[in-house]
C-alpha cells in the first residue's frame, strides 16, 4: 500500500478545516449589529475621516463612480446567462 505523498495530505488537512468551517459558518447564531449614533462621531479632523468613510461606503457609486464601473454589466452579463442557459465570458 502506497502512503499518500505530502501534497495529498496537505489537500486532506485543507478539505477537512474548510468542511469544518463552512459547517460552522452555517450553524453560527446571527450577530447583531448594533451602530453607534451619529451624535457619537468626534469633532475634528478625526470626525471628519469618519464621516468620510461612512459616506464612502454608503454612497460609493456617486463617490467612486470608477470604482463600480462593472455593477451594470455583471447583472446583464447574469441576466443574459439565465436567459440563455449559456455561460457568459466577461
Amino acid at each position: 500500500m502506497r502512503s499518500f505523498s505530502y501534497t495529498h495530505r496537505s489537500a486532506a488537512l485543507f478539505m477537512a478545516v474548510l468542511s469544518t468551517t463552512a459547517w460552522a459558518t452555517a450553524h453560527a447564531a446571527p450577530v447583531p449589529l448594533n451602530l453607534p449614533a451619529e451624535s457619537t462621531i468626534p469633532a475634528g479632523p478625526e470626525g471628519e475621516a469618519v464621516k468620510l468613510g461612512k459616506l464612502l461606503v454608503s454612497d460609493t457609486r456617486k463617490q467612486l463612480p470608477k470604482n463600480v464601473a462593472m455593477v451594470l454589466i455583471v447583472p446583464a452579463a447574469i441576466v443574459a446567462m439565465e436567459r440563455s442557459h449559456t455561460p457568459v465570458h466577461l
